[in-house]
């Protein structure tokens, strides 16, 4: 849902502004949603069956009981840069699910956010936890709180408040005043070997590029280019073409389009408008080529809506990328279902947003990305994938990251710094052909994580990673095990493995 207003008119107490869900990957940008009277359920409601992953950004909130209403255990919504105004009850309230907010004002005489204790609408007890970075919360009740925990875990850093009596009042023990409050946990830093629970890693956050639409008028069609299309050639001659013809934007009208060979995003254009059009991979005659390689001398380009896929599953590890990265200009990747990623030498920096996909490789020292909103599930597109995520020498800030299936989520090393905010981990598949890996492999790099892990049904006390983290300096190991953490941290009753505000690794 995008550039949209909603109002719920007055008169209408029973009701929500936008009722959403999605699965795998999906987000709003630039709503704003208002009660004329204020009165009403939720502006934002997250009721049905675990919703996410998805990002809601840009988002306006006025009026209604409760601003954004969170009840479903999974998949850990992303939110960045809300702004909610007059609530009567609460600005956000979760139980359950795991809330990675960003840069959110509040202006809201009642608790700017609420981890509720109940057990939510699914019935589920499991433990929620709530993540804020870089928030002010004002307006506030002088005998209140900005933010309170009934139960579950928080990690906050970067608050501001004002007019609230307090900034934090936890599920338990003594309440954390403001006006500022640069870093609280609701539980205990866990910190590996020789690593001092001091001032964590903070990597330098960049914002996701927002593009500069041209006139439609100066857009052109694939379709234009499509003379001599035949299904033993398929599209990427016609692709090619169309980049080729110094157009700046291209636009695929929904369809399947086939490839059969590397297309090069090269010459002027900057800008390729998927509307969710769909390419299919001819991996037979593709082999391990990538798909689009970015090889230009532009600035920037940004791929939007743009789906990849490689349609016979046994095929998807070949090892083709959908997206090679070789030329100096940043890359820019957003709401879209594609594989793997690859970065070459001269690669420069990556921004992504609201994606589902297989491997991603950031492995040029110097490089830097930022993610928001990301999933990958499984390995698919990538032969030499050993993680879901590996980064290598690199730099990577994560806000909000899931996976699925019982692999190794992040795999660092080189001396790259990884930030992750809000990690989603769900192994409830099971372990495939390596068996028990870690959940995360840092060799010889830096690493700050805040991640939850959860497995339901039958197995879910076998699917699970026994180690969370391996940590090699040089050639010494040192494990954060199942058996070594807390109690508080990983023994819930539904499944959910692990609920971890914060974790250290690294010198």
């Amino acid at each position: 849902v995008h550039n949209l207003t909603i109002s719920t008119g007055s008169g209408n107490p029973g009701a929500a502004g936008l009722r959403f869900k999605a699965s795998n990957y999906g987000a709003t940008t630039e709503v704003t949603i208002r009660s004329e009277d204020g009165a009403g359920v939720a502006g934002l409601l997250l009721d049905w069956g675990d919703p996410g992953p998805e990002i809601h950004r840009d988002m306006h909130i006025v009026g209604f009981d409760v601003g954004i209403l969170s009840v479903h255990a999974m998949f850990g919504p992303v939110f960045e840069n809300i702004l909610l105004e007059h609530q009567n009850k609460a600005g956000i309230r979760n139980t359950n699910n795991c809330l990675t907010i960003r840069r959110l004002l509040s202006r809201n005489h009642v608790p700017a956010v609420l981890n509720a204790k109940d057990t939510g609408k699914d019935g589920r007890p499991d433990c929620s936890m709530v993540l804020l970075d870089d928030c002010r919360m004002e307006d506030g009740a002088a005998d209140g709180a900005a933010v309170v925990i009934e139960a579950g875990m928080a990690y906050v850093r970067t608050l501001a408040v004002a007019g609230y009596g307090n900034a934090i009042q936890p599920a338990s023990g003594e309440a954390i005043p403001g006006p500022q409050v640069d870093r609280w946990t609701s539980h205990p830093i866990l910190s590996m070997p020789g690593v001092a629970a001091g001032e964590p890693l903070r990597l330098p956050v960049q914002e996701h590029p927002t593009p500069a639409y041209e006139p439609t008028a100066a857009w052109v069609n694939v379709r234009n280019f499509a003379d001599d299309i035949t299904p033993t050639m398929g599209w990427s001659d016609a692709i090619q073409r169309a980049i080729d013809s110094g157009a700046t934007t291209l636009y695929f009208p929904k369809d399947k389009y086939t490839v059969t060979k590397t297309v090069h995003l090269r010459g002027k254009i900057r800008h390729i408008l998927g509307m969710n059009s769909l390419i299919d991979l001819d991996v037979d005659v593709l082999g391990d080529q990538p798909v689009f390689r970015f090889d230009g001398d532009q600035e920037q380009i940004v791929i939007e809506h743009l789906h990849t896929t490689i349609g016979d599953k046994a095929k998807r590890d070949l090892g083709s990328v959908a997206w090679q990265h070789a030329a100096k200009g940043r890359f820019v990747l957003q709401h879209s279902l594609t594989h793997a990623y690859r970065s070459e030498p001269g690669a420069g920096d990556v921004y992504a947003m609201d994606f589902c996909s297989g491997s991603w490789f950031l492995q040029q020292p110097g490089q830097h990305g930022w993610f928001r909103s990301i999933n990958i599930e499984g390995s698919g597109g990538a032969k030499d994938a050993t993680a879901q995520f590996m980064v290598s020498g690199a730099s990577a800030w994560i806000l909000g990251f899931k996976t699925e299936g019982g692999m190794t989520c992040i795999n660092a090393d080189r001396g790259a710094q990884v930030e992750l905010l809000g990690g989603f981990h769900y192994p409830a598949q099971g372990f495939g052909k390596n068996g028990q890996v870690p959940l995360f492999r840092i060799q010889d790099a830096r690493a700050a994580l805040s991640w939850s892990e959860i497995s339901h049904g039958r197995q879910r006390w076998e699917n699970r990673h026994k180690t969370q983290i391996l940590e090699l300096r040089g050639e010494e190991p040192s494990e954060l095990t199942l058996a070594s953490m807390p109690k508080d941290m990983k023994e819930m009753r539904y499944g959910r493995v692990v609920n971890v505000p914060l974790t250290l690794v690294g010198k």
